[in-house]
């Protein structure tokens, strides 16, 4: 099976795991002081979370992204989690930390997944999970997976996909090749993906119905298979959000 988007993934996978340490980076355990302020801007966050942990550079996930974060894990569940995110349009991370990126807003985009089910806020105004796309308040966006054991990977698999597509996309195909074994010149894959880049909707519906079922069964599975030993979220949190 493939690795999951990166070593730098698999790692953080790895710690956020309750045989882990359940914190990424491992020295990132004062989770509260981590927690982006209302008065910071994205980049100045990241800048202090990157001081506090020494190096900063221990954060990176991709070129384009980087990511804090702790899970609460109890014997059978997850108890709570917070993954907060900065994922660059342009330029690198790198580049940002030695002050040789331009930073404007337009640039530099912050996410946070929040799963509290214990601090749940006015009437079905905090979905569970949520995502936040600014460092406080609204708007708050539900967040749904293919399983509860996936949470953490597949918030991870959403910031490739949208700031590192190339890199989303190669796995893509390495867990298809890795499933199918399609002689090169019998493999549909290039043409699904040609379709799809010439919006051919009728084409990929008629033609490469059971190709793309079977690719999105495989893309879940090796979700599921890169979910370590993570547990599920509790029992019945559907009735709590919309």
């Amino acid at each position: 099976m493939p690795e999951f988007l990166s070593p730098s993934v698999s790692a953080a996978l790895a710690l956020l795991s309750p045989q882990g340490g359940s914190c990424f980076p491992a020295d990132a355990r004062d989770q509260n002081a981590m927690r982006i302020t209302k008065s910071e801007s994205p980049t100045e966050w990241f800048l202090r979370v990157g001081e506090m942990l020494g190096n900063p550079k221990l954060a990176v996930l991709h070129d384009h992204i980087a990511m804090v974060g702790s899970a609460i894990w109890t014997a059978d569940s997850l108890h709570s989690l917070c993954l907060q995110a900065i994922c660059l349009k342009e330029g690198s991370i790198e580049e940002l930390l030695g002050a040789r990126l331009p930073v404007t807003d337009d640039a530099v985009q912050y996410f946070r997944l929040d799963m509290h089910p214990h601090a749940l806020g006015s009437l079905y105004n905090e979905p569970i999970p949520h995502i936040h796309s600014r460092p406080n308040g609204v708007p708050r966006f539900p967040f749904r997976t293919a399983d509860t054991k996936t949470l953490i990977p597949d918030f991870i698999a959403f910031l490739f996909q949208n700031y590192a597509y190339e890199k989303w996309e190669s796995w893509v195909e390495a867990v298809w090749k890795d499933n199918t074994g399609y002689p090169i010149d019998e493999d549909p894959i290039e043409t699904i993906k040609e379709a799809f880049r010439d919006s051919q909707t009728l084409v990929l519906i008629n033609t490469f119905e059971k190709e793309l079922i079977k690719l999105k069964g495989y893309m879940t599975r090796a979700t599921f298979d890169a979910s370590h030993d993570f547990l599920p979220l509790p029992e019945n949190l559907e009735l709590l959000s919309l």
